[in-house]
């Protein structure tokens, strides 16, 4: 169990995005305001996926900072589908 700060790297996968882009600068907005500072990211964006590692430095447990990430990523494609689906 991981409950510390430091170095951390999360992982994400999405199938079928909406907006790959959209959904990277919502979670660097977010780690930014949980003052974790993002040191490497590597993504690759496609209409079938998107998928990224990201190392962090942050003073809260990594389990904490992967959560946000994941949440963030899902309401930004819950958001966006919403606004396709109105268009």
């Amino acid at each position: 169990m991981d409950v510390g700060g430091g170095t951390k790297i999360i992982r994400v996968n999405i199938d079928n995005p909406i907006s790959g882009i959209d959904s990277m600068v919502a979670v660097l907005k977010r780690l930014k305001e949980m003052g974790s500072i993002t040191r490497r990211i590597q993504s690759q964006f496609s209409h079938q996926k998107l998928s990224s590692v990201i190392e962090v430095e942050t003073q809260i447990g990594g389990g904490e900072v992967e959560s946000a990430v994941h949440e963030t990523l899902q309401e930004v494609e819950r958001k966006l589908v919403s606004n396709y689906r109105e268009s």
